[in-house]
């Protein structure tokens, strides 16, 4: 029984070091300037700009993504990734999980968010 214990616990701790590794790489393109090509070639980089990296077989992006297409209809600086499809641009800006939101502000990256957001947190971030 101590040998399961010791296995699970073990798996829990590689899990948990996983999230934080991919938290902390997230963090650290904050900063980092951005080039605008392929999918993110007709941002506007004289405003914020929101990149929303998500896949078809995520669940918390089944729920977000009616959300963002909805504001990319009404914002043309809101671009939809989908990291199976595109996965340079994802290898880019360094996305390892979805739903990742990547603000752009000044040709930098402004702001990283890990996971599902509230339409009032993305409508936050753009402005």
């Amino acid at each position: 029984m101590s040998l399961l214990i010791t296995i699970a616990l073990v798996l829990v701790g590689l899990f948990v070091l996983l999230q934080v590794l991919i938290l902390w790489q997230s963090r650290r393109m904050t900063g980092q300037p951005v080039r605008l090509t392929g999918a993110t070639a007709r941002i506007d980089p004289d405003r914020p700009a929101l990149l929303y990296f998500h896949s078809p077989r995520c669940g918390a992006c089944r729920g977000m993504t009616p959300v963002i297409a909805e504001l990319g209809r009404e914002d043309s600086n809101v671009v939809s990734i989908d990291v199976s499809r595109d996965m340079e641009t994802a290898s880019a800006y360094s996305v390892r999980a979805t739903p990742t939101l990547v603000v752009l502000k000044e040709g930098a990256v402004a702001k990283v968010l890990l996971g599902a957001q509230s339409r009032q947190v993305v409508e936050s971030l753009l402005r």
